[in-house]
């Protein structure tokens, strides 16, 4: 009885032995090149490697996804294509195959601990950097920032789920602001030895959200979040003993030493807290100067195509070829107001029927260029502004066309200019 009790505690050591080993290859490899990536000048090492790895993908692809790999290498916006899923499962046989040899060629488990240190510094590390990516761009605006004119005059019948989520988030900067700052709180935690846990406890709301967007919003970064998530809920696991204590022992959190002792000399602190500020500036600066650098082109990009006649218009007076049309007529040639906002001019016709037209504004020459989306119809129009008075004269398609319009608003669109309230008499829902 005694001799199966043995082979059975054999047999769960070494099973617990290898999954070990497995988890630490595979999260080995895919955080790479990270973080090799933060030293200067690195790409000249990690790119060549790469791209022999990107090689063996495309000979392994057409094996492991047979008809549904796609040897498309280029920069697509997704990151749940067929090469990063052969990619995955490339990792989880390079790792299955080290961790059997690895088990066969070094038998101790003595180094357990100082390995999940490591492990847990990295992963703690690589999940801090890439809260930091995308929590600046949120609280710096990038990610989701304000729909635009295009996606303004885009119905919700031809939206994509994924263009819903955006226009859902970009509509709010201050709820984004918010997921933002949350991110990047919980990206501070897990930099130190003493707030990890919480910052994994964050980390795992966290992702867990985002894992969920991602999937009900059909949005192509499914596979690069369920590994954050996963990575958030290795760090919980690792601290399972403490969770466990605080939350059903009633025990307090006690702060557990790390298992990479340093010599206790004032030499070895000045160079333990100086590498340990130096990697913190690697990991926060580079994302925080990136997003305020893209704000600012940005801004500057929205200053040089943005004009004086932006918003919304109310038609007073419409000549058409040299006729003056009454606002009174039923003619639905005649406009009833218009709306210009970025690259699009929607013109309103009497009868309510509405026509997107694309526009270009040059305000240095003051003209506006029109054409319809299908191209196949253009105009182009002189413009002068008198206060809110706005007077066009040119021609659209065959037609000439004289309008003085009145700006009633300069904003032409509800979703930009709808606030938030504390008292609400009753909902406005439209």
């Amino acid at each position: 009885m005694s001799l199966n009790n043995n082979n059975e505690t054999k047999s769960k050591n070494l099973a617990s032995s290898i999954f070990f080993r497995f988890i630490f290859l595979y999260l080995i490899l895919y955080i790479l090149p990270f973080p090799f990536s933060l030293i200067p000048f690195s790409e000249y090492i990690t790119t060549p490697l790469h791209n022999v790895f990107v090689k063996l993908l495309d000979a392994a692809g057409p094996l492991l996804l047979k008809q549904y790999y796609n040897p498309l290498h280029g920069p697509t916006g997704s990151g749940d294509t067929s090469l990063k899923y052969t990619e995955a499962f490339m990792l989880v046989i390079f790792a299955g195959i080290g961790s059997i040899i690895w088990t066969l060629i070094l038998k101790k488990e003595e180094y357990y601990a100082k390995l999940s240190a490591i492990l847990e510094v990295l992963v703690r590390y690589y999940l801090a950097a890439t809260l930091f990516g995308y929590g600046f761009s949120k609280v710096i605006p990038l990610q989701f920032s304000l729909p635009n004119a295009q996606r303004m005059n885009t119905t919700y019948g031809e939206s994509s789920l994924m263009g819903l989520a955006w226009t859902f988030m970009g509509s709010s900067p201050g709820y984004t602001i918010l997921s933002g700052c949350i991110e990047v709180a919980a990206g501070i935690f897990l930099l130190f030895h003493r707030t990890r846990l919480l910052g994994a406890i964050v980390s795992v709301v966290v992702f867990i959200n985002v894992f969920a967007l991602n999937i009900f919003y059909n949005i192509p970064v499914k596979l690069f979040s369920l590994h954050l998530l996963l990575v958030s809920v290795l760090i919980l696991a690792m601290n399972a003993k403490r969770l466990l204590g605080f939350f059903f022992l009633n025990s307090t959190i006690a702060a557990e030493e790390p298992q990479i002792h340093f010599k206790n000399t004032g030499r070895s602190k000045i160079i333990y807290y100086t590498l340990n500020v130096l990697l913190i500036c690697i990991l926060i600066l580079p994302p925080l100067v990136g997003s305020i650098g893209q704000q600012q082109n940005r801004q500057a990009q929205n200053l040089s195509r943005s004009g004086t006649i932006m918003g919304e218009y109310t038609i007073s007076h419409f000549s058409l070829n040299g006729d003056t049309v009454s606002s009174t007529d039923t003619n639905t040639r005649r406009w009833k107001s218009l709306k210009i906002s970025g690259n699009i001019l929607n013109v309103t016709h009497m009868d309510g029927f509405i026509i997107p037209w694309y526009c270009s504004v040059l305000n240095g020459s003051h003209k506006i260029r029109l054409s319809s989306k299908d191209l196949t119809t253009t105009g182009e129009f002189d413009f002068k502004t008198e206060g809110k008075t706005l007077h066009l004269s040119g021609y659209m398609n065959q037609d000439t066309l004289n309008i003085v319009a009145h700006k009633t608003s300069d904003n032409p669109y509800l979703l930009l200019e709808d606030r938030f309230q504390w008292i609400s008499e009753e909902p406005f829902y439209r």
